[in-house]
């Protein structure tokens, strides 16, 4: 399979918690859920959960990196795939800023170089 990614995904084990943006998500009590995040890039992030999410659902996450910083994001999930417990997600950034973005490079660029093993 080929990959359609335009940036490097980079391993990242971060446990974080997202929230719907969709009343009808609300109703289904998809608030505040547990996500296990595998991967990170400047566009998106992969990330597993014990809790089906809706395909192309938006979410509204704090997203912890490796200095221990935070940064605000709406992700949408774009891929979802049954795993035999839970559920693996691939979402991307909608409206990432540049100075979020450039954390995320500056992690890579870390990780390349050895800093963060």
């Amino acid at each position: 399979m080929n990959d359609k990614r335009r940036n490097k995904r980079m391993d990242m084990n971060v446990i974080l918690k997202i929230n719907n943006l969709s009343l009808e998500d609300e109703k289904r009590g998809l608030n505040n859920v547990e996500i296990h995040t595998f991967n990170i890039s400047r566009d998106g992030m992969g990330f597993t959960s014990e809790v089906e999410l809706p395909e192309d659902g938006f979410f509204d996450t704090d997203v912890e990196i490796w200095t221990k910083e935070t940064f605000h994001a709406i992700i949408k999930i774009v891929r979802k795939s049954k795993l035999e417990h839970g559920w693996e997600y691939g979402c991307v950034f909608l409206g990432l800023g540049e100075m979020d973005a450039y954390r995320i490079d500056v992690y890579q660029l870390s990780l390349e170089n050895g800093v963060n093993k």
